[in-house]
Protein backbone atom coordinates (compact mmCIF):
# COMPACT_ATOMS: atom_id res chain seq x y z
CA UNK A 1 0.00 0.00 0.00
CA UNK A 2 0.88 3.69 -0.60
CA UNK A 3 2.13 5.68 2.29
CA UNK A 4 1.90 8.89 1.83
CA UNK A 5 2.71 10.29 5.49
CA UNK A 6 5.81 8.45 6.80
CA UNK A 7 4.27 8.14 10.18
CA UNK A 8 4.44 4.63 11.35
CA UNK A 9 2.06 3.27 14.39
CA UNK A 10 4.35 2.85 17.14
CA UNK A 11 3.99 -0.32 19.13
CA UNK A 12 2.26 0.87 22.18
CA UNK A 13 -0.40 3.13 20.07
CA UNK A 14 -0.88 0.19 17.56
CA UNK A 15 -1.41 -2.10 20.72
CA UNK A 16 -3.92 -0.12 22.77
CA UNK A 17 -5.25 1.35 19.52
CA UNK A 18 -6.08 -2.43 18.70
CA UNK A 19 -7.28 -3.52 21.89
CA UNK A 20 -9.70 -0.34 21.83
CA UNK A 21 -11.13 -1.28 18.61
CA UNK A 22 -11.35 -5.05 19.98
CA UNK A 23 -13.52 -3.71 23.02
CA UNK A 24 -15.62 -1.41 21.60
CA UNK A 25 -16.63 -3.42 17.78
CA UNK A 26 -19.19 -5.09 19.31
CA UNK A 27 -21.02 -2.39 21.03
CA UNK A 28 -20.83 0.07 17.72
CA UNK A 29 -21.91 -3.12 15.26
CA UNK A 30 -25.16 -3.81 17.52
CA UNK A 31 -25.64 -0.16 17.61
CA UNK A 32 -25.75 -0.32 13.34
CA UNK A 33 -27.49 -2.88 13.23
CA UNK A 34 -24.70 -5.88 13.18
CA UNK A 35 -24.09 -8.42 9.96
CA UNK A 36 -21.55 -10.60 8.76
CA UNK A 37 -18.89 -9.21 6.09
CA UNK A 38 -19.61 -11.00 2.66
CA UNK A 39 -16.84 -9.65 1.06
CA UNK A 40 -14.55 -6.79 1.92
CA UNK A 41 -15.67 -3.18 0.57
CA UNK A 42 -12.84 -1.59 -1.53
CA UNK A 43 -13.73 2.40 -2.07
CA UNK A 44 -13.66 2.95 -5.39
CA UNK A 45 -14.08 6.91 -3.90
CA UNK A 46 -13.79 8.84 -1.11
CA UNK A 47 -15.84 11.48 0.03
CA UNK A 48 -15.35 14.13 3.38
CA UNK A 49 -18.10 16.07 5.32
CA UNK A 50 -17.84 17.42 8.24
CA UNK A 51 -16.23 20.77 10.10
CA UNK A 52 -13.09 21.77 11.13
CA UNK A 53 -12.34 18.75 12.61
CA UNK A 54 -12.22 16.67 9.08
CA UNK A 55 -11.66 20.75 7.35
CA UNK A 56 -8.24 21.30 4.59
CA UNK A 57 -8.42 24.26 3.34
CA UNK A 58 -6.55 27.24 1.50
CA UNK A 59 -8.87 29.45 1.45
CA UNK A 60 -8.55 33.20 3.24
CA UNK A 61 -5.12 31.65 3.95
CA UNK A 62 -2.76 34.47 3.44
CA UNK A 63 -0.06 33.40 0.91
CA UNK A 64 -0.87 29.87 0.61
CA UNK A 65 -1.97 28.23 -2.84
CA UNK A 66 -5.02 26.58 -3.27
CA UNK A 67 -3.49 23.12 -3.33
CA UNK A 68 -1.18 24.27 -0.17
CA UNK A 69 -3.95 23.51 2.40
CA UNK A 70 -4.42 24.14 6.28
CA UNK A 71 -6.03 22.39 9.09
CA UNK A 72 -7.59 23.83 12.55
CA UNK A 73 -4.44 22.66 14.14
CA UNK A 74 -0.79 23.65 13.82
CA UNK A 75 0.65 24.66 10.10
CA UNK A 76 4.36 24.73 9.30
CA UNK A 77 5.88 26.84 6.43
CA UNK A 78 7.88 25.37 3.66
CA UNK A 79 10.69 27.74 4.13
CA UNK A 80 10.92 31.32 6.56
CA UNK A 81 7.92 32.90 7.02
CA UNK A 82 6.25 33.25 3.85
CA UNK A 83 5.21 29.92 2.97
CA UNK A 84 4.41 28.08 1.34
CA UNK A 85 2.95 25.42 3.88
CA UNK A 86 4.36 21.63 3.24
CA UNK A 87 1.17 20.24 3.99
CA UNK A 88 2.35 16.82 5.06
CA UNK A 89 3.70 18.31 8.25
CA UNK A 90 1.19 18.30 11.05
CA UNK A 91 -1.62 16.84 9.03
CA UNK A 92 -5.01 16.41 10.18
CA UNK A 93 -6.90 12.68 10.51
CA UNK A 94 -8.45 12.52 7.50
CA UNK A 95 -5.29 13.18 5.37
CA UNK A 96 -4.07 10.06 6.99
CA UNK A 97 -6.85 8.23 6.57
CA UNK A 98 -7.78 8.64 2.91
CA UNK A 99 -3.53 7.82 2.34
CA UNK A 100 -4.51 4.27 3.53
CA UNK A 101 -7.05 3.79 1.98
CA UNK A 102 -5.39 4.53 -1.27
CA UNK A 103 -6.47 8.31 -2.00
CA UNK A 104 -5.12 11.75 -1.69
CA UNK A 105 -6.15 14.84 -1.76
CA UNK A 106 -4.34 16.16 -5.06
CA UNK A 107 -7.03 19.53 -4.72
CA UNK A 108 -5.83 20.39 -1.51
CA UNK A 109 -2.72 19.09 -0.75
CA UNK A 110 -1.07 18.09 -3.82
CA UNK A 111 2.42 17.29 -3.27
CA UNK A 112 4.53 15.94 -6.13
CA UNK A 113 6.14 12.77 -4.30
CA UNK A 114 6.26 9.80 -5.50
CA UNK A 115 4.44 7.84 -2.89
CA UNK A 116 1.34 9.57 -4.27
CA UNK A 117 1.80 8.11 -7.47
CA UNK A 118 -1.28 5.94 -8.35
CA UNK A 119 -3.94 7.31 -5.59
CA UNK A 120 -6.97 7.90 -6.15
CA UNK A 121 -8.20 11.96 -5.76
CA UNK A 122 -10.29 12.19 -2.53
CA UNK A 123 -13.21 15.20 -2.52
CA UNK A 124 -12.96 17.32 0.81
CA UNK A 125 -16.38 19.09 1.49
CA UNK A 126 -16.33 19.43 4.83
CA UNK A 127 -17.46 23.13 5.85
CA UNK A 128 -15.23 25.50 7.65
CA UNK A 129 -16.26 27.32 10.72
CA UNK A 130 -14.17 30.18 9.61
CA UNK A 131 -14.30 31.65 13.39
CA UNK A 132 -13.48 29.18 15.77
CA UNK A 133 -13.32 31.66 18.81
CA UNK A 134 -15.27 30.61 21.70
CA UNK A 135 -15.02 33.58 23.66
CA UNK A 136 -17.63 35.82 22.51
CA UNK A 137 -21.52 34.93 20.55
CA UNK A 138 -20.89 36.63 17.53
CA UNK A 139 -18.00 34.15 16.84
CA UNK A 140 -19.82 30.94 18.63
CA UNK A 141 -22.92 32.16 16.16
CA UNK A 142 -20.73 32.10 12.97
CA UNK A 143 -19.40 29.06 13.32
CA UNK A 144 -22.66 27.22 14.34
CA UNK A 145 -24.21 28.99 11.07
CA UNK A 146 -21.36 27.67 8.78
CA UNK A 147 -20.70 24.11 9.69
CA UNK A 148 -23.22 23.48 12.61
CA UNK A 149 -25.06 20.56 11.68
CA UNK A 150 -27.58 21.62 9.80
CA UNK A 151 -25.35 23.15 7.40
CA UNK A 152 -23.45 20.28 6.94
CA UNK A 153 -26.35 18.68 6.30
CA UNK A 154 -27.24 21.12 3.82
CA UNK A 155 -23.97 20.51 2.03
CA UNK A 156 -24.59 16.69 2.18
CA UNK A 157 -27.71 16.93 0.15
CA UNK A 158 -26.39 19.21 -2.56
CA UNK A 159 -23.69 16.63 -3.10
CA UNK A 160 -25.59 13.20 -3.24
CA UNK A 161 -24.92 12.93 -7.27
CA UNK A 162 -21.59 12.60 -5.69
CA UNK A 163 -22.07 8.95 -3.96
CA UNK A 164 -22.39 5.43 -5.28
CA UNK A 165 -22.18 2.58 -3.93
CA UNK A 166 -18.56 2.26 -4.14
CA UNK A 167 -18.05 5.45 -2.35
CA UNK A 168 -16.89 5.56 1.14
CA UNK A 169 -18.07 8.57 3.16
CA UNK A 170 -16.92 9.96 6.29
CA UNK A 171 -18.92 12.63 8.17
CA UNK A 172 -18.35 14.27 11.55
CA UNK A 173 -20.07 16.80 12.67
CA UNK A 174 -21.27 18.50 16.52
CA UNK A 175 -18.49 20.97 17.47
CA UNK A 176 -20.34 24.22 16.93
CA UNK A 177 -23.64 23.23 18.37
CA UNK A 178 -22.25 22.07 21.74
CA UNK A 179 -20.33 25.45 21.45
CA UNK A 180 -23.22 27.53 20.85
CA UNK A 181 -25.64 25.34 23.34
CA UNK A 182 -22.90 25.88 25.85
CA UNK A 183 -23.39 29.55 25.11
CA UNK A 184 -26.74 29.14 25.95
CA UNK A 185 -26.23 27.54 29.14
CA UNK A 186 -23.76 30.47 30.57
CA UNK A 187 -26.75 33.25 29.90
CA UNK A 188 -28.67 30.68 31.17
CA UNK A 189 -27.29 28.27 33.69
CA UNK A 190 -30.86 26.97 35.02
CA UNK A 191 -31.35 25.72 31.50
CA UNK A 192 -28.84 22.88 30.79
CA UNK A 193 -31.48 19.99 30.90
CA UNK A 194 -32.97 22.31 28.16
CA UNK A 195 -30.20 22.54 26.02
CA UNK A 196 -29.22 18.69 26.37
CA UNK A 197 -32.44 17.43 25.16
CA UNK A 198 -32.26 20.47 22.40
CA UNK A 199 -28.90 19.03 21.45
CA UNK A 200 -29.94 15.11 21.44
CA UNK A 201 -32.59 16.31 19.24
CA UNK A 202 -30.12 17.62 17.20
CA UNK A 203 -27.81 14.39 16.94
CA UNK A 204 -30.98 12.61 15.93
CA UNK A 205 -32.02 14.89 12.95
CA UNK A 206 -28.36 14.75 11.76
CA UNK A 207 -28.72 10.74 12.16
CA UNK A 208 -31.89 11.14 10.36
CA UNK A 209 -30.19 13.21 7.53
CA UNK A 210 -27.50 10.47 6.55
CA UNK A 211 -30.40 8.50 5.48
CA UNK A 212 -30.23 9.74 1.63
CA UNK A 213 -26.61 9.44 1.47
CA UNK A 214 -27.00 5.37 2.73
CA UNK A 215 -29.59 5.22 -0.01
CA UNK A 216 -27.32 6.14 -2.68
CA UNK A 217 -25.75 3.20 -1.77
CA UNK A 218 -22.47 4.30 -0.27
CA UNK A 219 -20.75 3.22 2.84
CA UNK A 220 -20.74 5.34 5.29
CA UNK A 221 -18.23 6.03 8.63
CA UNK A 222 -20.18 8.79 11.17
CA UNK A 223 -17.41 9.73 13.55
CA UNK A 224 -19.26 11.01 17.07
CA UNK A 225 -18.16 14.44 18.44
CA UNK A 226 -14.96 15.12 20.77
CA UNK A 227 -16.25 14.99 24.43
CA UNK A 228 -15.29 18.78 25.20
CA UNK A 229 -15.67 17.97 28.57
CA UNK A 230 -11.55 17.68 28.98
CA UNK A 231 -11.06 20.48 26.08
CA UNK A 232 -9.11 23.67 26.96
CA UNK A 233 -12.65 25.62 27.44
CA UNK A 234 -13.90 23.42 29.68
CA UNK A 235 -10.50 23.60 32.15
CA UNK A 236 -10.75 27.06 31.28
CA UNK A 237 -14.32 28.04 32.30
CA UNK A 238 -14.15 25.19 35.04
CA UNK A 239 -16.90 23.69 33.49
CA UNK A 240 -16.31 20.35 32.63
CA UNK A 241 -18.96 18.65 33.98
CA UNK A 242 -21.94 21.28 31.48
CA UNK A 243 -19.78 20.75 28.48
CA UNK A 244 -19.37 16.73 29.16
CA UNK A 245 -22.91 16.38 29.69
CA UNK A 246 -23.69 18.57 26.59
CA UNK A 247 -21.89 16.87 24.37
CA UNK A 248 -22.69 13.14 25.55
CA UNK A 249 -26.50 14.30 24.92
CA UNK A 250 -25.98 15.29 20.85
CA UNK A 251 -23.57 11.97 21.00
CA UNK A 252 -26.81 9.74 22.12
CA UNK A 253 -29.19 11.57 19.99
CA UNK A 254 -26.61 10.57 17.02
CA UNK A 255 -25.89 7.16 18.06
CA UNK A 256 -29.40 5.91 18.75
CA UNK A 257 -30.94 7.27 16.08
CA UNK A 258 -27.93 6.25 13.24
CA UNK A 259 -29.22 2.05 14.69
CA UNK A 260 -32.53 3.59 13.56
CA UNK A 261 -31.63 5.00 9.85
CA UNK A 262 -29.32 2.51 8.51
CA UNK A 263 -27.96 -0.82 9.32
CA UNK A 264 -24.47 -2.46 9.72
CA UNK A 265 -24.19 -3.23 6.14
CA UNK A 266 -24.55 0.55 5.48
CA UNK A 267 -23.04 2.93 8.61
CA UNK A 268 -20.42 2.25 11.12
CA UNK A 269 -20.01 4.55 13.84
CA UNK A 270 -16.87 5.52 14.99
CA UNK A 271 -16.47 6.58 19.04
CA UNK A 272 -14.25 9.69 18.78
CA UNK A 273 -15.16 10.49 22.38
CA UNK A 274 -13.89 7.04 23.72
CA UNK A 275 -10.47 7.30 22.00
CA UNK A 276 -10.12 10.69 23.16
CA UNK A 277 -11.14 9.57 27.10
CA UNK A 278 -8.72 6.80 26.64
CA UNK A 279 -5.85 9.18 25.80
CA UNK A 280 -7.39 11.10 29.00
CA UNK A 281 -7.37 8.24 31.17
CA UNK A 282 -3.99 7.34 30.63
CA UNK A 283 -2.18 10.53 30.99
CA UNK A 284 -4.55 10.53 34.45
CA UNK A 285 -3.14 7.21 35.46
CA UNK A 286 0.74 7.78 34.02
CA UNK A 287 1.18 11.45 33.73
CA UNK A 288 3.60 12.45 31.32
CA UNK A 289 4.90 8.87 30.97
CA UNK A 290 1.81 7.71 29.95
CA UNK A 291 1.30 5.67 26.87
CA UNK A 292 0.87 7.96 24.24
CA UNK A 293 3.19 10.45 25.42
CA UNK A 294 1.01 13.55 25.59
CA UNK A 295 2.78 16.25 28.16
CA UNK A 296 -0.16 17.66 28.44
CA UNK A 297 -4.44 17.14 28.37
CA UNK A 298 -5.77 20.47 29.23
CA UNK A 299 -4.20 23.47 27.08
CA UNK A 300 -4.52 24.18 23.58
CA UNK A 301 -0.70 23.38 21.75
CA UNK A 302 -1.23 27.09 20.24
CA UNK A 303 -0.51 29.57 22.82
CA UNK A 304 -2.68 32.10 21.00
CA UNK A 305 -4.90 30.19 18.69
CA UNK A 306 -5.88 32.27 15.25
CA UNK A 307 -9.89 32.35 14.58
CA UNK A 308 -9.24 29.91 11.60
CA UNK A 309 -6.90 28.19 10.23
CA UNK A 310 -4.27 27.49 10.69
CA UNK A 311 -4.32 27.94 14.31
CA UNK A 312 -0.79 29.11 14.68
CA UNK A 313 2.04 28.53 12.41
CA UNK A 314 5.15 27.17 13.40
CA UNK A 315 8.98 27.82 12.45
CA UNK A 316 10.60 25.77 9.96
CA UNK A 317 13.39 24.48 12.16
CA UNK A 318 10.49 23.55 14.46
CA UNK A 319 11.54 25.57 17.29
CA UNK A 320 9.58 27.81 19.50
CA UNK A 321 6.74 26.80 22.34
CA UNK A 322 3.94 26.05 19.47
CA UNK A 323 5.94 23.59 17.69
CA UNK A 324 7.61 21.89 20.58
CA UNK A 325 3.47 21.43 22.23
CA UNK A 326 2.23 20.63 18.90
CA UNK A 327 3.37 16.91 18.98
CA UNK A 328 2.59 16.66 22.34
CA UNK A 329 -0.56 18.50 23.53
CA UNK A 330 -4.12 16.59 23.09
CA UNK A 331 -5.71 19.90 22.11
CA UNK A 332 -4.71 22.84 19.51
CA UNK A 333 -7.41 24.96 20.06
CA UNK A 334 -10.16 25.83 22.68
CA UNK A 335 -12.37 23.03 21.04
CA UNK A 336 -9.62 21.34 18.71
CA UNK A 337 -8.57 17.92 18.63
CA UNK A 338 -4.56 18.19 17.90
CA UNK A 339 -2.90 16.37 14.98
CA UNK A 340 -0.21 14.78 17.73
CA UNK A 341 1.45 11.67 15.77
CA UNK A 342 -0.32 9.40 18.08
CA UNK A 343 -3.44 10.93 18.27
CA UNK A 344 -3.17 10.23 14.35
CA UNK A 345 -1.79 6.49 14.54
CA UNK A 346 -4.37 5.41 17.44
CA UNK A 347 -8.00 7.16 15.69
CA UNK A 348 -6.27 5.69 12.68
CA UNK A 349 -6.30 2.64 13.77
CA UNK A 350 -9.78 2.83 15.35
CA UNK A 351 -10.59 4.21 11.83
CA UNK A 352 -9.49 1.16 9.96
CA UNK A 353 -10.91 -0.97 12.32
CA UNK A 354 -14.25 0.49 11.95
CA UNK A 355 -14.26 -0.20 8.41
CA UNK A 356 -12.87 -3.48 8.18
CA UNK A 357 -15.66 -4.71 10.94
CA UNK A 358 -18.24 -3.55 9.19
CA UNK A 359 -19.82 -5.45 7.13
CA UNK A 360 -19.75 -3.23 4.21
Amino acid sequence: MHRFFPVALSNTARRLGVVLVTSLAAVTLASCGGGTQAKKFVPESLVVFGDDFSLITSDGVAGVAANEGATYGAAKFESGSAGPFNCRLYFNWVMYFANSVGFKFTNECNLALSETVGLKTAVMLANDPVDVRVDNDTSVDLAYTNAGADAITARMHANLSLLNKGTLVTVNAGRADIVKAYRAYLASPTSLSVLEEQLEQTGRRFARSLKPLVNTGARVLLILSPGLGNSPLANTDGKKAELKALSAAFNKGLELEAAVVATGQQLGLVRLDQVLDSMVTQFEIYGTGNAYYLSNISASSCATPAQSAPLCVVPEDGSGTDASQATDYLWAGPTQVGNTSTMRDLFLTYVLGRLNAQPF
